[in-house]
Order: C-alpha cells, then structure tokens, then sequence
C-alpha cells in the first residue's frame, strides 16, 4: 500500500463559493487579488479587502427561472462575467456538453443570467 496522491490547491486564484461550510474551509485560502464569488443567499460573509469579491444571488435567480437546480450554472456564468482568461464561449459550451439535452436551455439561460448580472453589478465594494 502506498498513499494515492490527488492534486491539491492550496492557494487558488478563484474560488466559487456556494455554502456556509465551504466559506469556512476554504473563503481565505484565495491569494490575495484572487477572485472569490459567492451566492450571497447563502453564504454569510465579513468584508473582504484581500480578495476581488462578487456577491452573486445565484439561488434566488435561479428560482426566478423556475429550477433553483441551476444555481451553480448561474455562477459559472457569473465567473465567465469575472475571469476574462475563462472564455465564456467554451465554459457554456462544456456546460451544455454536460447537461442532459432537455436541460439545454434552462441551463444556457441560467449562464447568461449569472453572466449578465456580474456585467450589470460588478464587484462588491470593500
């Protein structure tokens, strides 16, 4: 028996943050200047100086659309609006290749609500 190694990343440059729990562990291992997104439904939060942060309310636009399922596509979307070395062309793209095909649009319209609202709202102020 050997150990297995998996990769880790220890200091991340973004961090997509849907839950409390995930905060906790992980909301300040983002290097500095990083960016951290988080659904500001659900996740409760200090003011942060260290990090560019966007506070995305993932799950209440995904209700609006009907399926709070979508939320996580939302802050796809909403990361693509952030991260201009992401191509939002090829993160929808993947995102449609993974979802069933009567999904398809809910998902695509879920991305470009959370791509959209990033566009109109920006970053949080400190």
């Amino acid at each position: 028996d050997v150990p297995v190694d998996y990769p880790v990343v220890g200091v991340p440059d973004v961090a997509v943050v849907m839950s409390q729990e995930a905060y906790t562990t992980y909301g300040y291992d983002i290097r500095p200047g990083g960016i951290l997104v988080l659904d500001q439904d659900l996740v409760e939060h200090e003011p942060r100086t260290d990090v560019r942060l966007l506070l995305v309310p993932a799950t209440r636009i995904a209700e609006g659309l009907g399926r709070k399922i979508v939320a996580n596509v939302v802050m796809l979307g909403a990361l693509a609006a952030a991260a201009p070395t992401v191509s939002k062309d090829a993160l929808l793209k993947a995102v449609l290749a993974a979802v069933p095909p009567h999904t398809r649009d809910l998902n695509e319209r879920a991305f470009e609500a959370g791509f959209r609202y990033v566009k109109e709202h920006g970053y949080a102020a400190a």
